[in-house]
């Protein structure tokens, strides 16, 4: 009964994979019809960032709300991609003007944000888009496909490269270390 059950867990799995390696590579071909390139931080006017609210600490949520308001401050404008992995939950960042909410109810058994998230994701022309989430779900790594970024950062992940122009590891996973060596490597750019 074990063994049967071990297999079909097994068979499972291999299905599901070749599934979403199919999704992906459909969702990255269609990726390239948008032009994605190298912006500076300084020169940006619009900016993304893709937070996973079940990693953040009150801490966290306090400075992305302060990265906020001070971004907005300057002028750029401010696109929340807002991911939570518990089914039932509700936005954290519901109150901004710019904000696409993900959920489980949201995305299909591929982990994929669904048709009508879809297109949400793709109304917001980003200059950069920031990745904050490290989990091993593949979600952020379809909303980054699907955005409209022209530059996409990520925290790295070895077989995830095509998500992304830059990818960045860190030792520390709070959201203003996270930040500052973001913006470290994207002010290095056209230097």
């Amino acid at each position: 009964m074990f063994v049967l059950l071990a297999k079909i867990k097994i068979m499972w799995e291999k299905i599901k994979t070749y599934f979403r390696n199919r999704k992906i590579n459909q969702v990255l071909t269609q990726s390239k019809k948008f032009a994605h390139d190298f912006i500076d931080v300084e020169k940006a006017k619009s900016i993304g960032l893709m937070i996973n609210v079940n990693q953040c600490n009150p801490e966290d949520l306090k400075d992305i709300h302060t990265y906020m308001d001070g971004a907005r401050a300057k002028g750029l404008k401010v696109i929340v991609f807002e991911l939570n992995y518990i089914k039932k939950s509700t936005p954290a960042f519901g109150t901004s003007a710019h904000s696409v909410f993900i959920n489980p109810e949201k995305v299909n058994w591929l982990d994929c944000p669904n048709v009508a998230v879809q297109g949400l994701i793709a109304q917001y022309d980003m200059d950069i888009l920031l990745n904050f989430d490290t989990s091993e779900s593949m979600t952020p790594h379809f909303v980054s496909a699907f955005s409209h970024a022209r530059t996409r950062t990520a925290v790295y992940r070895e077989g995830f490269e095509s998500f992304y122009e830059i990818m960045v590891a860190f030792k520390e996973n709070r959201f203003k270390k996270m930040l500052q060596n973001f913006e470290h490597f994207l002010k290095m750019i056209e230097k």
